[in-house]
């Protein structure tokens, strides 16, 4: 919940709290105040899969093995 006070000098200070309570000084990346234990943080970007094994191309069907002369 944020809370404004008029300073001296006709500034707006804002002050924030965390879901926890605490005085929240991070902003996260959706804009958001937490307290630096609460940031949300991203998951590490997984490393890419690998390729998958090709398949060999199909040989010939057994009709066609032999000759048909």
């Amino acid at each position: 919940m944020a809370a404004r006070s008029n300073l001296r000098g006709g500034v707006t200070a804002t002050m924030a709290t965390c879901l926890c309570g605490r005085l929240a000084t991070e902003r996260s990346e959706a804009g958001r105040y937490f307290c630096a234990e609460h940031l949300p943080r991203r998951a590490p970007v997984p490393p890419p899969r690998p390729a998958p094994p090709s398949v060999p191309a199909p040989g010939p069907r057994q009709g066609e093995l032999f000759d048909r002369t």
